[in-house]
């Protein structure tokens, strides 16, 4: 069977489990580099080999970094798995695809702040209070996403609680069948991410001065109808780090790094801090934000020392 009746099948398949920000990214994979190559090819006759083939297509010439090329590649790799599984065709079992040497990776930066910057931070959007630094304090003292930041509306928050719910995400998606990008307004990743969290003090004030001149379906970073695209509401993000004396700013997703490995540096058990990051089981919480720092690092073996009396 070609490839592209696998896919055509694949899609009636699989399409309706997943969210359409997931659908329009296979579509965007499909139409611009697996179609052209794999399309008219028997998907019975795809091995290693022309995987491999595959990708040092991809990356000629620097074209495509080698993360990306791995998410183009899961979908090829998707589609042998389901003509095998569900249609019983006789397909190869695919192994590791080599990458041509001197492929770049992912660029490598700064993952997270400091206990210091991120107070830092605090004090800079705490003395300017605006729609945006409310957004950026949530960002700092919750470590939602950057799309569920945006996605927050005042309704979103229970002052007498204390607490604010992640109802929804912003996103920015390719749309293939319009040739332009546009902002979608969707539910959170998974059912874990649909979550209670606490409120600190000083944002549950920033908040309630807020809300009090807004209306309940207004969103709070924008204090009107319209969302703040997750784009825009990064550059707020780096110009605050850069005007609180940051000197190299993380990006967003570092800020949710900082504070998941702040509480787990500070004794929070991994299952609250998997809770609140929204994560549908703690090993993704232990694997991507759990890092000893070097200070952890010098106070445990102090602490092992001192035990051994050396």
């Amino acid at each position: 069977m070609k490839v592209v009746e696998v896919y055509e099948r694949w899609v009636e398949f699989h399409f309706p489990f997943v969210k359409e920000s997931t659908r329009m990214a296979y579509l965007s994979h499909w139409k611009n580099h697996v179609k052209p190559f794999f399309g008219d090819m028997e998907v019975e006759s795809i091995t290693t080999d022309v995987l491999e083939d595959f990708v040092e297509r991809l990356v000629e010439g620097g074209r495509m970094n080698r993360s990306t090329a791995g998410d183009v590649l899961m979908l090829v790799r998707q589609l042998v798995k389901y003509a095998g599984t569900r249609l019983n065709l006789r397909c190869f079992v695919l192994g590791e695809v080599r990458y041509p040497l001197g492929v770049r990776g992912k660029i490598e930066r700064k993952e997270r702040l400091t206990k210091g910057e991120v107070k830092k931070l605090i004090e800079y959007v705490k003395a300017n209070p605006s729609p945006v630094n409310i957004g950026i304090l949530v960002m700092v003292n919750s470590g939602i996403r950057i799309g569920e930041a945006s996605g927050l509306r005042f309704e979103d928050f229970d002052l007498e609680k204390g607490v604010f719910t992640v109802n929804r995400i912003i996103q920015r998606i390719y749309d293939t069948s319009l040739k332009h990008s546009k902002i979608l307004i969707g539910t959170p990743k998974t059912k874990s991410s649909h979550r209670e969290i606490p409120l600190v003090p000083e944002l549950r004030r920033m908040v309630s001065a807020y809300k009090k001149i807004s209306r309940p379906d207004y969103y709070v970073l924008t204090c009107s109808p319209h969302p703040l695209e997750p784009r825009t509401f990064r550059c707020h993000i780096y110009a605050a780090q850069k005007k609180a004396g940051i000197d190299e700013p993380v990006h967003p997703h570092g800020l949710r790094h900082s504070f998941a490995s702040m509480l787990v540096e500070n004794g929070v058990d991994v299952v609250t801090v998997s809770g609140i990051l929204g994560h549908s089981n703690t090993t993704t919480t232990l694997n991507m934000y759990c890092h000893a720092s070097d200070d952890e690092k010098r106070k445990a073996i102090s602490s092992m020392l001192r035990k051994l009396k050396i």
